[in-house]
């Protein structure tokens, strides 16, 4: 049974997302998984964990590029039930499964080779909570940490600072390349990249907003009313949209980053 004109426009951002099955993307999308794949050294024999995985698109296609064992975990239900089902239906080959967890709080069963935050970590409440789960838990001796972050090169208006907070429940990222980088200080640096995100034009944000809610119509097996379908899509292209509009005053990386407990948190390496 679909859902509601009513239900959707009460929903948070996060179930939203985990509702419509979004394939919520990290900066520079798939290539970007491809850049860690390559300079991360992710192989048939690593173990991948995918820590605010949402719907699944990291690790379900870090483990069908490379046959790695790959976990996603996620506080969002929603999220976590869309990720199990998208790799089921579109990455059947790969070897991965999904959890409700929260990332701080993780004590998994085996330890990680490679973990991947895409640009959520900033957004945790407590990062360097996060950060001590990890090199406490998660990895062994040591261990390899995938990011690619959002940053400024000119700072948001306060107003878009505002509207953005509106639309997702979160403020975002408003911080030069070194503030966010303190983040990681412990860690040294592999490899990285720096990229500037093209804005999408109208027409791109509007084929993509109608796939992707044709594409909850096709998996539901259902046909929504008008009103309902204008509705999902009118809150899937205001969340784009704002997305788009925030691309004119960021940057992001790819980061490939190394833990050694016999370092950690020093670090010993120039950075240039």
């Amino acid at each position: 049974m679909s859902v509601t004109a009513a239900q959707i426009k009460k929903m948070s951002y996060t179930e939203f997302v985990g509702e419509i099955n979004q394939w919520n993307s990290l900066p520079g999308g798939v290539s970007t998984i491809n850049m860690w794949r390559v300079f991360g050294q992710v192989n048939t024999d690593s173990r991948y964990l995918d820590i605010a995985c949402t719907t699944g698109l990291k690790s379900r296609t870090m483990s069908a590029m490379t046959g790695c064992q790959a976990y996603g975990i996620d506080i969002s239900h929603n999220s976590i039930e869309a990720a199990r089902f998208n790799a089921k239906k579109y990455t059947p080959l790969s070897q991965v499964s999904y959890a409700v967890q929260d990332g701080t709080e993780f004590k998994p069963k085996y330890k990680f080779t490679h973990v991947s935050f895409g640009a959520s970590l900033r957004f945790f409440q407590n990062p360097q909570k996060m950060i001590d789960n990890l090199t406490s838990n998660i990895f062994e001796e040591k261990g390899t940490i995938l990011a690619s972050e959002f940053f400024v090169h000119t700072q948001i208006p306060q107003g878009l600072i505002d509207d953005f907070y509106k639309i997702f429940d979160i403020y975002p990222t408003n911080s030069i390349y070194k503030d966010v980088m303190t983040m990681y200080k412990g860690f040294d640096i592999f490899y990285e990249s720096k990229h500037s995100p093209t804005p999408e034009t109208t027409e791109e944000l509007e084929h993509y907003c109608h796939s992707t809610i044709s594409k909850y119509e096709s998996e539901k097996q259902i046909k929504l009313d008008e009103e309902v379908f204008n509705i999902m899509y009118g809150r899937l292209f205001q969340i784009k949209k704002m997305s788009n509009i925030l691309r004119e005053y960021q940057q992001y990386n790819v980061l490939v980053m190394n833990y050694d407990k016999k370092v950690y948190p020093n670090r010993y390496i120039e950075l240039f």
